[in-house]
């Protein structure tokens, strides 16, 4: 699940591995000079194809990031994110040319 402004300034909410185990983890990536880097990491223990639920919570330019395993049961995982890097200025837009973030499911294969 991300927030997404453009390729390059984005925050990214995944269920991946980490040294081979299950965790939900957020990265951010915060310019062309920037690389995806994970900035918060949860631990995830679900049996093997139970369900995963993403929320991403957005407050003017706060945004909170959580998960939960059984609904209505949120943990979260990053609170108080700096949104600003999501905002037309903090990207490098034009003032005019508005974009706004998207916030949605996004696929992408790692090379």
């Amino acid at each position: 699940l991300v927030a997404f402004q453009s390729e390059i300034f984005f925050y990214a909410m995944t269920v991946t591995l980490a040294d081979g185990k299950p965790v939900v983890q957020v990265e951010r990536r915060a310019g062309a000079n920037d690389t995806p880097t994970v900035i918060a990491s949860k631990p995830l223990s679900v049996r093997a194809g139970a369900p995963v639920y993403l929320r991403i919570d957005a407050d003017n330019d706060r945004y909170g990031f959580s998960f939960a395993t059984e609904r209505d049961r949120w943990i979260p995982v990053l609170e108080n994110a700096d949104g600003k890097i999501l905002s037309t200025k903090g990207a490098g837009g034009a003032g005019a040319n508005f974009t706004g973030v998207v916030v949605g499911m996004y696929a992408r294969a790692t090379p």
